[in-house]
């Protein structure tokens, strides 16, 4: 029996057991989808968020995937897909008031990402700069505010 595979035009990669819960992962997934992959990685890199670090990882590695299993252009990848599911969850004892305990679910979820060649569904985020940025530009721009009034006195006369 001869199995004939088609070229695929996506790459996938998939992080099972992840020790987050899959709402707080969405909340990244939705922020990174239809984005390039290097403005993913970069937002993935600026992002305070727990889940940011783990989309980074399954990010690289579709990447990964996607140049060396299916000779696919690393510079014209976008993220496709990207979403959590839901996982196993472990039961743990919560003490509250009055001597009683109650269970509590400590999630795990399973991340998805599937990146495709083509045009990114988002544009470019635009990064602001730091106010100490700002503060340099604005020194470096405008003159000291003595130079300011000789030159403008020559112009009056």
């Amino acid at each position: 029996h001869v199995q004939i595979t088609k070229p695929q035009d996506y790459a996938k990669s998939v992080l099972r057991q992840a020790p987050i819960g899959p709402r707080k992962l969405k909340k990244v997934c939705n922020m990174l989808r239809g984005m390039s992959v290097e403005e993913a990685l970069l937002q993935c890199r600026l992002t305070v968020k727990k889940g940011a670090k783990l989309c980074e990882q399954v990010i690289l590695s579709a990447r990964a995937n996607a140049v060396h299993n299916h000779d696919l252009d690393a510079g014209k990848l976008y993220v496709d897909q990207i979403f959590s599911t839901k996982g196993k969850y472990r039961k743990r004892v919560d003490f509250v008031a009055k001597g009683r305990s109650v269970i509590k679910k400590k999630y795990f979820s399973h991340l998805t990402v599937i990146l495709r060649e083509g045009k990114p569904l988002k544009e470019k985020i635009k990064l602001h700069p730091s106010a100490m940025q700002r503060r340099a530009r604005r020194m470096q721009a405008s003159p000291a505010s003595g130079e300011k009034q000789e030159a403008q006195a020559p112009a009056a006369a």
